[in-house]
């Protein structure tokens, strides 16, 4: 099954008959989260463009992305970009199933001390596999704080001002 989609690819790029219609494109992004896939969005700069686009999603497991499995095999701090939401289980929902422990691309999910499941923030990425899985409603997305708050770079040199200062401060 091809799992990636990209939307807003540069104009040279040749089209296909693999372009799906916005309902089709829907239904298919419905049936990875039914499989548990979460979705990675990729924000780049285009050619000619002077803001930073959304160029594509892949929608990928823990056990074939390159990305996840750096952090879940390789234990590398720097994985996908986080969205501004975080995973909350509501313990007295939570029926100890382990499903979202299975499910968790991440492996941010784990068993507290009185068999209820409980997220590591830390590691949490936000992309609400454990809460489509849930079968009890247990989990739910909620925003960071204002201070955790991914904000798009409204220029290249913004994005590349961010990446040198990150790249600065990790040696």
């Amino acid at each position: 099954m091809k799992r990636c989609g990209f939307v807003g690819l540069p104009s040279e790029t040749s089209l296909s008959d693999r372009v799906l219609d916005r309902e089709s494109a829907s239904k298919l992004f419905g049936e990875l989260e039914e499989m548990g896939l979460v979705h990675l969005a990729f924000y780049g700069f285009t050619k000619g463009a002077e803001t930073p686009q959304f160029t594509g999603t892949c929608n990928c497991c823990g056990d074939c992305c390159a990305v996840l499995r750096a952090v879940n095999d390789l234990g590398l701090e720097e994985g996908p970009q986080k969205s501004n939401y975080r995973a909350i289980i509501t313990t007295k929902k939570c029926l100890s199933c382990g499903v979202c422990i299975e499910y968790c691309p991440i492996h941010a999910i784990d068993e507290s001390e009185n068999g209820t499941s409980v997220v590591e923030r830390a590691k949490c990425i936000g992309c609400g596999v454990c809460v489509i899985k849930c079968p009890t409603n247990a989990i739910e997305l909620v925003p960071v704080s204002a201070d955790e708050w991914f904000h798009v770079p409204s220029s290249w040199w913004e994005w590349e001002e961010r990446r040198i200062k990150y790249l600065a401060e990790k040696k």
